[in-house]
């Protein structure tokens, strides 16, 4: 049974009423320890150093005021993680992080969003352009994605046991979901 405090109890309901609650499958996820949990501080594998640098990049994130710094941010702790330094650097961060929430949680965050905010705000803003304004809804976003991507980055490396960063996206980049993500969702980009 689950009870509330004096303080929290619902509009119409005594203070002292509780309420069964049934733990399913879903319920004890949410529960269960995220992988970030246990990271090592410091050291580590490759994968694991490289979601520190990632967390890094996601605090300055948290504590920027400027939108576009906190934006800059975000995708610097994005391709920490899966990330390379070939052209059509946006393309291909897109659809590995679709790929990456496929193979980890079933579902993935529309691929246009990531491609389109890189591509128009991040390296505008990064090459001396005037990038266009993100709305706060939107950074809100983009950071609960980033949050859930580090998480995932460290899930899909411990289930097939990848301790190198590379191969992790080695294996974004070979996954048959690739070509299927670029051909619906960024097909006219």
């Amino acid at each position: 049974m689950v009870r509330f405090s004096d303080s929290a109890s619902g509009w119409s309901a005594a203070a002292d009423r509780a309420w069964g609650y049934e733990l399913s499958k879903d319920a004890l996820k949410l529960a269960s320890p995220l992988p970030v949990s246990s990271l090592p501080a410091t050291g580590g594998s490759d994968v694991e150093q490289a979601a520190n640098r990632a967390l890094r990049w996601f605090e300055q994130a948290q504590l920027a005021v400027d939108p576009l710094i906190e934006l800059l941010f975000l995708f610097f702790a994005l391709e920490a993680l899966i990330g390379d330094t070939e052209r059509e650097k946006g393309r291909r961060l897109a659809i590995r992080r679709a790929v990456l929430g496929s193979k980890t949680t079933g579902h993935f965050t529309h691929p246009r969003r990531t491609y389109l905010y890189y591509g128009r705000v991040r390296s505008t803003a990064v090459h001396g352009g005037e990038p266009p304004k993100v709305s706060r809804d939107e950074l809100n976003k983009l950071g609960w994605d980033i949050r859930a991507a580090i998480n995932e980055f460290l899930r899909f490396a411990r289930e097939h046991r990848m301790t190198e960063r590379s191969w992790v996206v080695q294996a974004l980049d070979r996954d048959p979901l690739w070509q299927q993500v670029d051909e619906r969702f960024l097909k006219d980009q």
